[in-house]
């Protein structure tokens, strides 16, 4: 579209999925990630005239989880979430031990494998993770 001096007009780009992809080697394929993204239009990138939010499910894309899996990707994961959501009542319930949860904790146990939660507490975390691998298991199917 061609605009002379001082004329406007609206424009409209249809974005699709693809508009937002990226290449996973996680998943060996394209991989949208739900979330906000901020859609810029302007002469240039140092030149921005508008900025559109758009929020994103993203591809529903998940990884199979393990013991190796970070605390921050069982919460993250449909099947995961209601795995932690379990552990946290099982905690409430004194079956299993409960969770700090205060930033401090959520800032350690996010990135860190579940396999390492005995290192924070003891016999304790080793149950967890164990519990959290088996209800993967039997949810998984």
């Amino acid at each position: 579209m061609f605009l002379k001096a001082g004329e406007s007009k609206t424009v409209t780009i249809d974005l699709d999925e693809r508009a937002f992809a990226y290449w996973s080697e996680k998943y060996n394929d394209w991989h949208v990630e739900a979330g906000e993204y901020a859609i810029e239009v302007g002469v240039s990138s140092r030149d921005i005239a508008d900025t559109v939010a758009v929020a994103l499910d993203g591809d529903g894309k998940t990884q199979p989880l393990t013991e190796w899996s970070t605390y921050g990707e069982w919460e993250a994961d449909p099947f995961g979430a209601k795995i932690v959501a379990a552990v946290a009542a099982a905690g409430e319930a004194g079956e299993l031990t409960k969770l700090p949860d205060n930033a401090m904790m959520r800032m350690f146990l996010n990135p860190m494998p579940i396999n390492s939660l005995p290192t924070l507490l003891g016999e304790g975390g080793k149950k967890i993770a164990q519990f959290m691998v088996d209800e993967y298991a039997k949810l998984a199917k």
